[in-house]
């Protein structure tokens, strides 16, 4: 029987969390990994704002209750998710405990980590995410002696001129808020999402926070996460060595598995590729002529999104395939004028849609006074075996490069990443 009070755990969750979920259920039951918080927003000191009590305090709950009887029996009645979903994952839900939090900090830096079997573990990632943020915004704000109304009132002003742009200049794309991570806070993204409803419908295809889907009656969207090959490149070291294999050879290969095993699980209904762990090169290398026809397209969430939508574009030509009927998700930093961009270059070409997160959740205020944060909460480290083995990924950002610097480096070199610039992480 799952714990029977109130927990928020699915009010946060990340669709991709319930995808990925079931995946490693199935597949790699008994791989352990380790996962570790980063505030990419170096000149802020966390702990002056948020602190490891209050974060636990926040976070507690979660860790007691898991998923709640009431919020699987939510998920079970979703005709999607039962499409997804066999019954044993639905009940798997109801036993599944998060493993121990292991929060700390010191004068610059908040120190959040857990280790626990890996089809538990990965569900702590957004919700941790969203309590720092949610306890950062507040504080901001009370330092400035803002009013939480007034920054609301302005966010709304410049949520209505968002979607007036939308509306007006760019009518074809298709929205998808990603926002749940990086939140102002939790009553703010409902205001979000209700707004978008009120004002774009028709170009909402769904939303990936689970909550919020259910509380709206929309549809789920999603797919999966760096973690999955970060964590898939371990497995491969340990499992599948051998003396002539390169690490090139084990990055390969552990693309190909996934991809192949992702396929068998989910077929077209989840086939966005998310091509940047290793290099979007690379990636396409691998992915090749075959899954190019299979699979629906692509998400770029790294790198100049222009350039690389010109790759996918080329990718496509190369093999003779119309662009036209293959959908490239944007996801990397978006803001609406981004956005328009965008359309306006690729809109004729591919079907374009765009994964909104922080720019659509957490912009009330100028920058110089509420500045959103960079964070994430990604593996460092995988246990096959009793072998305990890092992880990384390179992405096509350079600045965006995470995990182990020694395997950062050897990763550069397996997959010929090359020299390329610099980009400024916005979110």
């Amino acid at each position: 029987m799952a714990n029977t009070e109130t927990s928020r755990l699915i009010d946060g969750l990340d669709f991709y969390k319930l995808t990925m979920g079931r995946f490693i259920w199935e597949h790699f039951p008994d791989v352990r990994v380790r996962y570790a918080f980063t505030n990419r927003t170096p000149f802020v000191a966390l702990p002056k704002y948020v602190s490891k009590d209050a974060v636990a305090e926040d976070l507690s709950p979660l860790a007691r209750a898991g998923f709640t009887t009431a919020e699987v029996a939510q998920l079970r009645a979703q005709p999607q998710l039962q499409a997804l979903f066999p019954a044993a994952y639905f009940d798997y839900l109801e036993t599944l405990t998060l493993p121990p939090l292991e929060i700390q900090a010191d004068n610059r830096r908040l120190h959040i980590e857990t280790e626990g079997t890996w089809s538990e573990a990965l569900f702590w990632e957004t919700p941790v995410l969203r309590a720092v943020n949610h306890r950062y915004c507040s504080a901001k704000l009370q330092e400035k002696e803002i009013a939480p109304a007034k920054a609301e009132a302005e966010g709304l002003r410049r949520l209505r001129e968002k979607t007036d742009v939308i509306r007006r200049f760019m009518p074809a794309a298709k929205i998808m808020p990603f926002g749940a991570r990086r939140s102002y806070s939790a009553p703010w993204e409902r205001t979000v999402d209700d707004v978008l409803l009120e004002e774009i419908p028709d170009q909402l295809v769904g939303f990936s926070t689970v909550g919020e889907a259910l509380r709206l009656g929309q549809r789920l969207v999603g797919t999966n996460a760096h973690e999955l090959q970060m964590v898939l490149l371990a497995v491969h070291r340990i499992t599948r060595e051998h003396p002539d294999a390169t690490l090139r050879d084990h990055v390969a290969n552990s693309l190909e598995h996934l991809l192949d095993l992702w396929w068998a699980m989910y077929g077209k209904t989840l086939s966005v590729a998310l091509t940047d762990t290793y290099g979007t090169d690379f990636f396409l290398s691998i992915f090749g002529p075959e899954r190019a026809v299979q699979w629906r397209g692509f998400r770029q969430d790294s790198g100049d999104p222009f350039e690389m939508g010109f790759r996918f574009l080329d990718f496509y030509r190369q093999h003779g395939i119309d662009a036209q009927k293959r959908d490239l998700l944007f996801s990397d930093g978006l803001d609406v004028q981004v956005m328009r961009g965008l359309a306006h270059e690729f809109g004729k070409q591919i079907e374009v849609g765009f994964g909104w997160g922080t720019n659509l959740t957490n912009d009330l205020l100028p920058r110089s006074v509420l500045m959103p944060l960079s964070i994430v909460m990604k593996p460092i480290s995988a246990v096959i075996n009793g072998k305990t083995v890092s992880t990384a990924k390179l992405s096509d950002n350079p600045a965006k490069a995470t995990g182990d610097p020694e395997l950062i480096a050897q990763l550069r070199e397996a997959v010929n990443y090359g020299t390329r610039p610099s980009q400024k992480i916005v979110y």
